[in-house]
C-alpha cells in the first residue's frame, strides 16, 4: 500500500473516532440535582407525600436527582432560592407578596398548602376577639407570617379593622409560648397553628377563642410553591413534572385519608386522629384560592411600598391552576 493510500485511511479513522465521540458526548446529559424545600409542618404536607411516597421522580428524566432540604422560615426559604441554594420552596403567600413588592426575581409553579389556625386564651372574660384590649399581649410565632395574616383577616371580620389588635402581637417561639401559658400570665392569649394546637388544648382551662379557618380559605392563607425566574426559564420540564406530583399527592390524600393521616402523624409524632381532622378541615388542594383578596389586604394594611399586582399580571399566571 503506498503512502497516499495510507494517509487516506488515517484520515477517514480520524474523522470517523471524531464521529464516534461527538456522538457519545451529544448522548451524555448533564446532571441535575433538583433542589425542593420541605418543612416538617402542616402546610407542606403535599410536598411531605410525595417524598416520601417518590410520587416525582417517575416524571423526571433519567438524569435528575431530587435533594430534599428541611429550611422552615419563608425568609430563610426565600433567601435560599435567591442565592441558588433551592429550587422551589413553599413560602407564605404574604412573603411571596412582600417579594414581589421588593421586585425580587420569584415565581408561582402552584399552591402549597394550608393548614389550622386558632385563637386561644385561658382569661375567663376573654372568649372572643372583641373581648381583648389593646393593652393585652398575643403571642405569635412571627410577624409576616400566614398566622398573622389569618388574624388581619379575622380581626377586619369581626372588628371592622384588620390592625385592631396589631399591638397586642408579641412574637415568641411556639413552645416558649405554650410553657408560658401554662406556667404564668405573661400573655392573655395566642395564636397557634396545627399541629401546636394539639399542645395548648391539652392546656388546663384554655380555650378556643376564634377559629379562623374560614378566612383562611377565603383569602387562601398558606403557602405558594415558589421557583426562581432563572429556573423558570430553564428547566420548565421539572417544574412541570413538580406540578404533576402536587397532584397526584393532592390526589392520594384526599382518596386515602386514613393512610394519609397515618402517614403525616409519624412525621409529626402525633395521633392520627388529629392530622384527620385537619384533612378535613382546610383545603387540600394544588389550586390557589384567595391571592388577590389576601394581596389587597395587606396592602391595606400598610405592609407594602406599592398597590400588589394582580394574580394575572404575574409571570406564569397562564399555567396556574385557580380555584373557582
Amino acid at each position: 500500500m503506498n503512502k497516499k493510500y495510507k494517509r487516506i485511511i488515517i484520515v477517514l479513522l480520524l474523522i470517523s473516532f471524531i464521529l464516534i465521540m461527538t456522538a457519545s458526548c451529544s448522548n451524555t446529559k448533564e446532571e441535575i440535582v433538583f433542589r425542593i424545600n420541605c418543612s416538617n409542618n402542616f402546610s407542606n404536607a403535599s410536598l411531605q407525600i410525595i417524598r416520601e411516597l417518590n410520587l416525582l421522580e417517575k416524571y423526571l428524566p433519567s438524569n435528575v436527582t431530587v435533594e430534599w432540604h428541611n429550611i422552615e422560615s419563608s425568609v430563610d426559604m426565600r433567601d435560599a432560592l435567591i442565592a441558588d441554594r433551592l429550587d422551589i420552596a413553599e413560602i407564605a403567600t404574604i412573603n411571596f407578596v412582600a417579594s414581589i413588592d421588593n421586585e425580587l426575581p420569584l415565581v408561582i409553579v402552584s399552591n402549597g398548602g394550608f393548614t389550622l389556625i386558632n385563637v386561644y386564651s385561658k382569661r375567663d372574660d376573654i372568649n372572643s376577639l372583641e373581648d381583648f384590649s389593646t393593652s393585652d399581649s398575643i403571642a405569635i410565632l412571627n410577624r409576616a407570617s400566614n398566622l398573622q395574616t389569618a388574624f388581619m383577616a379575622k380581626c377586619k371580620q369581626v372588628l371592622g379593622d384588620p390592625m385592631a389588635l396589631d399591638s397586642t402581637l408579641v412574637a415568641i417561639p411556639p413552645a416558649d409560648a405554650i410553657a408560658s401559658l401554662q406556667s404564668s400570665n405573661d400573655f392573655d392569649g395566642g395564636i397557634f397553628t396545627f399541629p401546636n394546637i394539639i399542645r395548648v388544648q391539652e392546656i388546663e382551662g384554655m380555650k378556643l377563642v376564634s377559629d379562623m379557618n374560614d378566612v383562611v380559605e377565603e383569602y387562601g392563607v398558606g403557602t405558594l410553591a415558589l421557583t426562581t425566574e432563572n429556573f423558570f426559564n430553564k428547566h420548565p420540564e421539572l417544574l412541570e413534572a413538580f406540578v404533576n406530583a402536587k397532584k397526584d399527592a393532592h390526589d392520594y390524600a384526599m382518596n386515602n385519608k386514613a393512610d394519609t393521616a397515618e402517614l403525616l402523624a409519624s412525621l409529626y409524632q402525633i395521633d392520627a386522629a388529629h392530622v384527620l381532622i385537619a384533612l378535613n378541615s382546610v383545603p387540600f388542594t394544588h389550586r390557589i384560592t384567595g391571592y388577590d383578596k389576601q394581596a389587597e389586604l395587606i396592602y391595606e394594611t400598610g405592609l407594602l411600598h406599592n398597590r400588589p399586582k394582580q394574580l394575572s399580571e404575574l409571570l406564569n399566571y397562564e399555567n396556574l391552576e385557580i380555584a373557582s
